[in-house]
């Protein structure tokens, strides 16, 4: 809910060039670190909470909300991107939100080989 500054609460702006999708390895957990995404002009960084709403929950779960940092599980073996609500909130409910895009994917991990034997 958009409060004006007549009500006496100024909303939470997202700063959008900075809030961008992540993506994983497929098995692996996604957290956004938040604190810094997001200014209010009379409240602190630190007050706003951000929630993730809106997204297929059948191929993602979202851990405890609320936070400054917010992490996300796909389903087991799920390879491919889950969009969700990004919603930030003032302590008088003000917010802002935004789309964003997260995405689980095949990690290979290359290993080097040697040949020789012991010395």
């Amino acid at each position: 809910t958009w409060r004006s500054a007549m009500e006496g609460n100024l909303p939470p702006e997202i700063l959008r060039n900075q809030l961008k999708g992540l993506s994983g390895a497929i098995n692996g957990e996604v957290c956004y670190e938040l604190t810094d995404m997001a200014r209010d002009p009379d409240d602190s960084k630190y007050a706003l909470r951000w929630f993730v709403t809106e997204f297929d929950d059948t191929s993602m779960f979202v851990g405890t909300q609320g936070r400054r940092t917010l992490c996300m599980r796909a389903r087991p073996d799920f390879e491919g991107c889950v969009v969700g609500r990004f919603v930030v909130k003032d302590p008088k409910d003000a917010s802002d939100d935004m789309l964003v895009t997260t995405c689980w994917k095949k990690v290979q991990i290359f290993l080097p080989v040697t040949v020789g034997g012991r010395r």
